[in-house]
């Protein structure tokens, strides 16, 4: 896990580990998910030149972006998804204005980064909504140590 460091089109405000799901939907809301096994990076970012936020997967085993996705301010939800197992990773992008849905697994050693980045993503969608926040602001660091 890891946050704050500039990149090409953005400032990467977090980034860590984590693989992507496969869904499919089953009858009664509920969905099969399984995972894509090549390693991966979720990055959230500011785009420099329209202050956008950026949620990414990049697929590491060639560096391609993968889903890449605009996110505004009370738009999406990131939180961890209760499979009742308690030693699955699982974490759930949703957009609460349509059925669109991303699913992520850690792929981080500690766990304690699971709930940092968690934290921290939250932090930024809710910050990046500040009205008073100009265009030009950076983002806040985060220091989770």
């Amino acid at each position: 896990f890891r946050t704050l460091r500039g990149s090409e089109g953005g400032q990467v405000l977090i980034s860590l580990k984590a693989g992507k799901l496969d869904v499919e939907e089953l009858d009664g809301g509920k969905f099969r998910i399984t995972p894509d096994l090549r390693k991966g990076e979720i990055v959230l970012k500011k785009n420099y030149s329209d202050q956008i936020l950026k949620f990414q997967w990049k697929d590491l085993t060639n560096g391609r972006v993968v889903d890449d996705l605009n996110v505004y301010p009370g738009m999406v939800e990131y939180k961890k998804v209760d499979t009742g197992r308690s030693k699955d990773r699982i974490y759930l992008l949703e957009f609460k204005e349509s059925t669109l849905r991303f699913f992520y697994w850690s792929q981080e050693k500690d766990e304690k980064a699971d709930t940092k980045a968690l934290t921290g993503i939250g932090i930024y969608l809710n910050r990046m909504s500040d009205p008073y926040m100009r265009d030009d602001e950076e983002a806040p660091e985060i220091n989770f140590s």
